[in-house]
């Protein structure tokens, strides 16, 4: 009984770890770092599971025609991303005999350069970079331009930090740095459809309702 193809994702499903990034498309397991592309046919695929002391590494194991089969690990900082990316894959996998002859799987690898990325400025919103740009020119300017320098310094530096607006700002802030900076690196990309859109009372969309795709 030889393989058969089960039904693949009809998106493509990503885990991004430190360096490398996951990505099933189209029957084809692809890995991005270091500057190229590494494009795995699933058939190339012994098996997959999540490794590691917490299970945050995703190991990837080739087929072999009996020598030492070539591995890939893709290190995230998320347990549950892994696994869940690990069981997609695994689905997604051929199904083989165990009696069944493997290749040598390393042979089936394509390698190819990647573009060059964007610089990471580019993934904060733009909003928070303007609004902390605006914060320290003034600040640049009090220290420049005002007599008493360190008394306006640190009203200025402190003022936004005692009201309900600055918190908010240092919130956006946050949530900003920290999806540009953690998302990327721990988060695993799906692809959902959009069915409704809700919209306040001057008809602007306020509330977006999806669903995964399958």
């Amino acid at each position: 009984m030889g393989e058969h193809d089960r039904p693949l994702p009809r998106a493509d499903v990503v885990l991004r770890g430190r360096g490398t990034t996951a990505r099933l498309r189209a029957g084809d397991l692809l890995l991005e770092g270091g500057g190229v592309r590494r494009r795995i046919p699933l058939e190339a695929v012994e098996r997959v599971e999540a490794g590691g002391s917490r299970g945050a590494t995703l190991v990837l194991i080739l087929t072999s025609d009996g020598s030492r089969p070539q591995t890939y690990e893709v290190h995230s900082g998320s347990p549950p991303a892994v696994r869940a990316f690990a069981a997609t894959v695994a689905e997604a996998m051929p199904v083989r005999d165990a009696d069944e002859r493997r290749g040598d799987g390393s042979r089936l690898v394509g390698v190819e350069p990647l573009p060059d990325k964007p610089k990471r400025l580019d993934g904060f919103p733009r909003g928070v970079v303007i609004g902390a740009g605006v914060w320290l020119l003034v600040l640049l300017v009090i220290f420049v331009r005002v007599e008493d320098k360190e008394r306006d310094g640190v009203l200025w530096m402190v003022a936004p930090l005692l009201s309900l607006p600055g918190a908010m700002t240092v919130h956006m802030l946050w949530t900003g740095i920290r999806d540009a900076l953690v998302l990327p690196r721990r988060g695993i990309t799906v692809v959902g459809r959009l069915v409704d859109t809700e919209v306040d009372s001057e008809g602007n969309p306020s509330t977006y309702r999806g669903s995964p795709t399958s």
